[in-house]
């Protein structure tokens, strides 16, 4: 049987899955490029071509997709391939009930879209698949760093937990919980989003480690940069009664934009160092 706790010190191994994760990385800023720029190809990636997506639903998009862009690069830079675990539980998450969706709906397809979201479904089965081979080939790593968690994140990341689990139950059941308009089909896909967001904390929230926390807040960074100042600028112009929904959003994203710049870069027990390098 295949013993994975010999690629623990195969330095062989250790370049390869280094360079795979840069390769991911860059793929996944290029589709945050692609969302933001509304791009044709941007576009064809939604397997609903009947839906037309808001041009802020883009923006999430590739808040989304920067998300995930920004901690493969992190990780690929400092070689710590503990952090690919986190991210396979996410995305096998995300896709995985994705792509459930998209199979259970592709024979309700109108005859000219079915292709579309069959092969949805299928790249997201392949997603799945490569997040289970990730968990299997980088479950027996070690945090590189293993002093606990600051209590306040630790603290932060069981709200985010609950708040994205809330949240994303919510958005499957198709409430209205974004602050601007979705179709069925992109409020249960954003619902996976978060649902595998939740998972994702849930994770540091059961093993509060700092080197099993830095990725995460480097993730919601991320996605707080792309989202912060088009919901601000969504004030004068958004729906009466989505108005709530932007300022509880919105409160989120600037709470959690502070708690990760502080413990990233200002906090000096925790501030990140050049010489984390490897």
């Amino acid at each position: 049987m295949f013993n994975t706790e010999t690629l623990v010190n195969n330095p062989t191994f250790q370049r390869v899955a280094r360079a795979m994760a840069l390769l991911t990385g860059i793929v996944f800023l290029f589709l945050t490029v692609l969302f933001l720029t509304r791009s044709p190809l941007a576009r064809s990636i939604w397997p609903w071509s009947y839906t037309t997506l808001s041009p802020l639903s883009y923006v999430f998009l590739a808040s989304v997709t920067f998300s995930v862009a920004i901690p493969l690069l992190y990780m690929a830079l400092i070689g710590d391939l503990s952090l690919a675990l986190r991210g396979a539980f996410n995305l096998g998450t995300v896709f995985g009930g994705s792509g459930i969706f998209m199979l259970q709906t592709y024979p309700l397809q109108p005859a000219s879209n079915q292709q579309r979201v069959l092969n949805g479904a299928i790249f997201c089965f392949l997603m799945v698949f490569g997040s289970l081979v990730t968990w299997w080939t980088t479950r027996k790593f070690k945090f590189a760093e293993t002093r606990p968690t600051p209590k306040l994140v630790h603290v932060s990341f069981g709200i985010y937990m609950v708040v994205l689990l809330i949240a994303g139950i919510l958005l499957i059941l198709k409430q209205p919980i974004f602050p601007w308009r979705l179709s069925g089909e992109a409020s249960i896909v954003y619902g996976w989003f978060f649902l595998g967001a939740a998972v994702y904390f849930g994770h540091s929230v059961l093993r509060p480690a700092w080197g099993n926390a830095k990725a995460q807040l480097l993730a919601f960074l991320a996605y707080d940069v792309v989202l912060l100042l088009p919901f601000l600028a969504l004030f004068s112009t958004v729906e009466p009664d989505l108005f709530w929904n932007l300022v509880i959003y919105t409160i989120v994203l600037i709470y959690s934009s502070i708690v990760s710049i502080y413990y990233l870069f200002v906090h000096p027990e925790t501030r990140w160092r050049l010489r984390h390098i490897s």
